[in-house]
């Protein structure tokens, strides 16, 4: 996978693919983690397209990584359907 690629997968915008309702904070957007159940809102979308949960399942990452976790899938396919 070219270099170029994944630098444009990192940058596809996390709430484009996120299926939790996502609101504006400041510069940063919030909603439930959609990686497990919560009532309040602990997942943070960054202005750099970095992810965060303080919640229970306390990960992070970036857009591939979330599509990944997301979708059950491979580096590789995450890459080539953020493009």
């Amino acid at each position: 996978i070219a270099d170029a690629m994944i630098e444009r997968a990192r940058e596809h915008p996390i709430e484009d693919f996120c299926p939790t309702e996502l609101r504006k904070a400041g510069r940063k957007l919030v909603g439930c983690c959609p990686l497990h159940n919560e009532r309040t809102p602990s997942f943070y979308v960054h202005e750099d397209n970095r992810w965060s949960c303080f919640g229970a399942c306390s990960a992070h990452g970036d857009a591939i990584d979330l599509y990944q976790r997301l979708n059950d899938c491979s580096f590789k396919d995450a890459v080539s359907k953020l493009q």
